[in-house]
């Protein structure tokens, strides 16, 4: 816990009392005396794995909430009220998922939506419910993790949930504090924050099924335990400021995480805000002690603005690897600061992963989408999102320009 300052959060009386935080997964052991408060009736109809082998979302749901009591580990959450939806296994299905899109303050997801570059309509439809009517109107925060496809050439831009603006998604750092050699990267990771690294563990001992006979044990690494970690800071800053909207609690983790000194690693950059991002780690490691400190005092981001701009430039693309771009200027009536930055692009091409596609405004570039070996023929409306314009001033810079 130290990697991300928890007990100076702590400290400060805060431990995300009040606030429910939902694990998205394959269910949650209720029976576990570090889980023993779930709330049946704030989780999905299913709620308890299937099996004893169906260990993960009781992992998760003890990084994240997991009760003060001297028996296993301790959440970083670990006042805060914690609800399940098993969203796979045995007889479960997406409308199950969808359903948990609208419970809870915090929403943890531990998994992805594979080799799917766009979001079901019905998981989009109800996370805007969710962000539009949660919370009494200010908005549920959900948290998706990476992946851990790096080696594999992995990006959180050919994942839908994973480069939506209404999601928050971790990246995960090792035992070294450094990006683990397996968490998936893209201009769309958001914070990162221990997940352990190939090989090794946690070092975190957290709660397993009951049934298996060994209640618990160490962590095991992935994303996937990094996420709940993330959803447990959340959760901390929602008890410090119950007034934060869901856009607040993005604002707040983006300004307050820590970026490590270079590993060497992919680019990273700073923007004209001053704000820096690194494809792999996001933001930074989140700090949990610094989130909660600021959600203290924060004043909340007025109304969302969202300023769109077209262009056909119907450029030809040569096969000799020279590089084409277009241009657009953008003008908001009344100035504001940019979040989230979405491309949405139309391309014929017969191979669409030989194409690298950047997005750039005042040095600053964002890489949409590398090459890779998707064989498809081309995009349709396929869409791409960027955070390292965060802070920025909409009219404040030049033009967006896109190369391919």
């Amino acid at each position: 816990m130290k990697a991300i300052n928890v007990e100076e959060a702590w400290a400060s009386n805060v431990t995300g009392a009040g606030v429910t935080v939902m694990i998205a997964d394959d269910g949650v052991d209720a029976s576990h005396p570090d889980l023993a408060k779930l709330s049946v009736a704030d989780s999905c109809d299913h709620y308890l794995p299937a099996s004893e082998f169906d260990t993960h979302g009781t992992q998760c749901a003890a990084l994240a909430v997991g009760s003060s009591n001297d028996h296993c580990g301790v959440g970083v959450a670990h006042g805060a009220s914690l609800a399940s939806c098993k969203i796979y296994g045995w007889g479960d299905t997406e409308d199950e998922l969808y359903a948990g899109f609208a419970k809870g303050d915090v929403i943890s997801n531990s998994w992805n939506y594979p080799d799917s570059c766009i979001i079901p309509k019905g998981g989009f439809d109800a996370m805007k419910a969710g962000i539009t009517d949660g919370r009494g109107g200010k908005g549920i925060v959900y948290v998706f993790a990476a992946g851990n496809e790096y080696t594999g050439g992995g990006n959180t831009n050919f994942e839908g949930y994973l480069h939506s603006r209404y999601t928050i998604t971790v990246g995960a750092v090792g035992m070294d504090v450094l990006h683990a050699s397996y968490s998936s990267t893209g201009a769309s990771v958001f914070v990162s924050a221990p997940g352990g690294d190939s090989g090794d563990v946690l070092g975190m001992v957290t709660a397993f099924p009951v049934a298996t006979g060994t209640s618990c044990r160490n962590a095991g690494s992935g994303t996937s335990f990094a996420t709940p970690i993330v959803s447990g800071v959340a959760a901390l800053m929602l008890e410090a400021n119950p007034n934060l909207g869901w856009r607040d609690v993005q604002g707040i983790i983006a300004t307050t995480s820590k970026l490590p000194d270079d590993d060497g690693d992919l680019p990273r950059s700073v923007n004209a805000a001053g704000i820096g991002h690194s494809y792999q780690y996001g933001f930074g490691i989140i700090d949990a002690g610094a989130a909660v400190a600021a959600a203290r005092t924060w004043q909340n981001y007025y109304t969302e603005t969202v300023l769109t701009a077209m262009a056909s430039p119907g450029a030809a693309i040569a096969d000799d690897g020279a590089a084409v771009s277009s241009t657009i200027s953008a003008a908001a009536d009344a100035d504001f600061e940019v979040e989230t930055v979405v491309v949405v692009l139309t391309i014929d091409h017969p191979h669409r992963g030989d194409l690298r596609i950047i997005l750039e405004r005042d040095g600053v570039e964002s890489l949409l989408a590398p090459e890779s070996d998707e064989d498809g023929d081309g995009y349709a409306d396929w869409k791409y999102t960027t955070v390292r314009h965060w802070g920025e001033s909409a009219n404040g810079g030049g033009g967006w320009t896109l190369k391919v």
